[in-house]
């Protein structure tokens, strides 16, 4: 119970392509004609393939930006090149104050961008020594650290609203819901005990009463075997002087 009234209610986080194609509350969204679509559309088999024919053509989008809407009706998860996912949450951030979005952890067909050039181009050799330069310099890092969005706490959404909740609020009945459910069973259970046990108590006191009243009658019919009918003689001279009728009155019960 302290748990269920400390924890705000969070919902489970997709965090794979394998994630998103076992569950059935989202469904995805990738932009058309671009380099992903190739990769799920020509995936012979696997997740990638699966993932390509689990998405219908309606539901594509033409932009980065449709992409973003859909997911922003709580319907669709956009699969895009992460670069463009953390500007694109960076500034929703910065618009709304909220994580209405966030990244999956997990990410999938690690690739290079790269300069295009002609075939046996005399600049391959040459940027290839200068990107290699900037790299190991830490240059790129350094560009990165400018230019690249600093507010990233929506990346992990759920540990950033469970930090921004407050410490102290007011219980709703939401928050209370669960122990009144338990409350109501546990008094539920208690009257149902107790009318149990009072119509349990009621039908054995009857089914003694019955068999004492069952042995009484059964006693008294055997003491009345046992009495015999004893006339007391009549030796008396005033019991002589009786009438008869006077006399039979006498007769009295005795045991034998």
């Amino acid at each position: 119970m302290v748990s269920f009234l400390s924890a705000p209610k969070l919902y489970d986080i997709i965090d794979s392509l394998e994630g998103l194609l076992h569950q059935k509350s989202l469904r995805w969204t990738y932009r058309k004609n671009a380099a992903l679509e190739d990769l799920f559309q020509s995936g012979a088999s696997g997740i990638y393939k699966a993932i390509g024919m689990g998405a219908k053509e309606s539901d594509l989008v033409s932009s980065d930006f449709g992409g973003v809407v859909k997911t922003l009706t709580g319907h669709f998860a956009f699969i895009k090149e992460k670069s463009y996912l953390d500007v694109a949450l960076s500034e929703d951030f910065q618009k709304t104050k909220t994580c209405r979005m966030t990244v999956a952890k997990q990410t999938f067909f690690t690739v290079g961008f790269a300069f295009v050039l002609q075939k046996g181009s005399v600049l391959m050799e040459l940027l290839d020594k200068e990107i290699l330069n900037a790299v190991n310099s830490g240059l790129m890092t350094k560009w990165k650290a400018i230019h690249w969005p600093n507010n990233l706490q929506c990346v992990d959404a759920a540990s950033y609203i469970v930090s921004t909740q407050p410490k102290s609020r007011q219980l709703t009945f939401d928050d209370c819901q669960g122990a009144y459910f338990l409350l109501l069973c546990g008094l539920s259970a208690g009257i149902t005990a107790f009318i149990v046990e009072r119509l349990k108590t009621y039908m054995n006191r009857n089914l003694v009463q019955s068999i004492t009243s069952k042995e009484e009658h059964s006693a008294i019919g055997d003491d009345e075997n046992n009495y015999k009918i004893i006339v007391i003689p009549v030796k008396d001279e005033y019991y002589r002087k009786l009438s008869v009728l006077e006399a039979n009155r006498r007769i009295v019960m005795g045991r034998i």
